[in-house]
């Protein structure tokens, strides 16, 4: 994995780039990323699974059954997908779509996303150093 966005309420929220040798946090703004909270985010890929849900991709309500016609987040690790919708009752895990099934996870994984970027920065205080993210447009 080299890019790690999350996305909440279809807006992008944090923005992670591998560069050679270490993370580093692109947006809300740019700065060198804590390394050992960056491989624990990417823990949301392999998280145990406790149940699995076939998707039928015709049927607009079992999204909305489980929230994932508009995910509390959405989390993209370079081509991978994941929304996160409602919490699942019996269990208190959560409902990830990825691929064409809905797996049942641990809350805690969606924990992950719900964190300020600052979480992410190396080192975790450094509020003061941040700069601003490079907007691809010059400003005078």
């Amino acid at each position: 994995v080299d890019t790690i966005r999350v996305e909440r309420g279809k807006r992008l929220r944090l923005l992670l780039e591998r560069e050679p040798g270490e993370w580093q946090l692109v947006h809300p703004y740019r700065q060198q990323a804590a390394t050992r909270r960056v491989v624990r985010l990417l823990t949301v890929a392999g998280a145990p699974v406790w149940r699995v849900i076939p998707v039928d991709r015709a049927s607009e309500r079992q999204f909305e059954r489980f929230g994932l016609a508009q995910p509390a987040a959405v989390l993209r690790l370079d081509g991978r997908t994941f929304l996160f919708g409602d919490r699942e009752p019996s269990s208190q895990g959560r409902y990830v779509l990825t691929g064409d099934r809905i797996h049942v996870i641990d809350d805690v994984f969606f924990q992950l996303l719900m964190l300020p970027p600052d979480h992410y920065a190396h080192p975790p205080d450094a509020a003061s150093q941040k700069a601003p993210a490079h907007s691809g447009t010059e400003q005078d």
